[in-house]
């Protein structure tokens, strides 16, 4: 099932860095940072621990990077123009891929009129 949108989408920039030992250890994922860690199905070595865990991303959004931004289509049928959608206030973004189902990013514009 496709739709078509014209879709007016803000230039963007979003970058973050994580501490994943705090946010895992919130999640109860605690040993992997303790001198009981065993690492050693993926090291070889039993005497490991994670000491330190950072995620960053970083998405750059604009004219010139966003292929996907241009559509083309033919419409056969009742004439009737498609819907139009201004991101001109604050929105979620969701990258995702469709074959794996896996979520590649995800962020939060608050304000798109910010450079």
């Amino acid at each position: 099932y496709t739709v078509v949108i014209v879709l007016h989408l803000p230039k963007l920039m979003i970058r973050g860095r994580y501490d994943l030992i705090e946010i895992l250890s919130r999640m109860g994922i605690t040993e992997l940072f303790t001198d009981q860690a065993d690492l050693s199905g993926i090291t070889g070595k039993p005497e490991v621990k994670v000491t330190k865990a950072i995620h960053q991303a970083y998405l750059n959004v604009h004219e010139n990077g966003t292929e996907a931004a241009a559509v083309t289509f033919i419409e056969i049928g009742p004439t009737s123009l498609p819907p139009e959608i201004k991101l001109n206030h604050p929105f979620m973004l969701l990258i995702m891929d469709w074959l794996t189902e896996a979520i590649l990013f995800l962020g939060k514009v608050a304000d798109p009129t910010k450079n």
